[in-house]
């Protein structure tokens, strides 16, 4: 049984790099169809795992992490009998995608930085439709407004994109939108344009942002720290920029806090993440409480695979 679940994984992971890579133009399109395949091996899997432990008294399913949530794919093989050891070792060491990427040298980030780039250059164009599907089917189209609507004084925007978060700003805050991509700039620059909306947008790096010390008042990113190597860095250059008492507002597609989702999450990101630099088993929040934010809102929806909050930076 145990051969067979492991089995129904890895065809499925398969199955889904197949199917990626078969596509003629690769997009967010393609990536979901495949993520769909994969989520149909893993249901397979979760039920084979599940009659094994019925039958032998063993355990299956996600171990918790400190923070409380799914942290890595478990099989308990002590209560198994002696047979059980013929399962393959490889299944001792599942583990899920890397949340958070190692700190990388100054050389390695701008190659790192420069690939992003000519992706962010192809997506441009047809980010906004991605982006609408993903939040009509997955995320939920509330969270720009809840986001945008509470900044307030000198705000700072990090990985504006095309900027589809310009129409939920107060008209009263003075905007900077910061991008690593020149031609998401480009579209937002334009949008603003139409809207009437004045803005300054800076070509940049959230992990090293080009701001002074204690700059802003409000600091947003919108599905952005998902796709960054270090978002743990990003939210310490978001406190150093920062005022003190300023708001930090954040919203991104995290773990989900249901096991079968977060199998189809981490075997979608160990694909996706090494093509893409996308992750989708981040927790944001617990980088922002190790940062000493003061939390003063947070919500975890949609099968908990989005979460917000609103943070300030201590002092006055």
């Amino acid at each position: 049984m145990t051969r067979l679940a492991l089995r129904a994984v890895v065809v499925s992971t398969l199955l889904g790099a197949a199917a990626i890579h078969a596509a003629q133009a690769p997009s967010h399109f393609a990536e979901w169809w495949a993520a769909g395949v994969t989520f149909v091996g893993l249901a397979a899997a979760q039920a084979l795992l599940g009659a094994a432990a019925a039958v032998w008294g063993g355990s299956t399913g996600v171990a918790g992490s400190p923070g409380g949530q799914p942290a890595m794919l478990r099989l308990e093989f002590s209560a198994w009998p002696q047979r059980a050891g013929r399962v393959p070792a490889s299944a001792r060491r599942l583990a899920p995608g890397v949340m958070t990427e190692d700190p990388l040298s100054s050389s390695e980030r701008a190659r790192a930085n420069e690939v992003r780039r000519r992706d962010y250059a192809k997506e441009a164009t047809r980010y906004d439709r991605e982006m609408d599907f993903a939040e009509r089917w997955f995320f939920g189209t509330e969270h720009r407004s809840w986001a945008c609507s509470q900044a307030v004084g000198d705000t700072l925007e990090v990985a504006i994109g095309t900027g589809l978060n310009l129409p939920h700003y107060p008209l009263d805050v003075h905007l900077t939108g910061l991008d690593l991509s020149p031609e998401m700039l480009a579209l937002a620059e334009t949008a603003a344009k139409r809207m009437g909306r004045s803005i300054e947008l800076k070509v940049g790096d959230a992990q090293d942002l080009p701001f002074a010390d204690r700059s802003f008042d409000t600091v947003v990113c919108t599905y952005g720290l998902c796709s960054v190597p270090d978002d743990a860095g990003v939210i310490i250059e978001m406190k150093r920029v920062l005022k003190p008492g300023g708001r930090l507002i954040l919203v991104d597609h995290i773990r989900s806090s249901i096991t079968p989702i977060f199998w189809f999450q981490w075997l979608y990101e160990v694909i996706w993440s090494r093509t893409k630099g996308s992750y989708v088993t981040r927790r944001p929040a617990l980088h922002v409480m190790a940062a000493e934010f003061q939390v003063h809102a947070r919500d975890r929806l949609r099968a908990g695979i989005v979460e917000r909050l609103v943070a300030l930076k201590p002092g006055q």
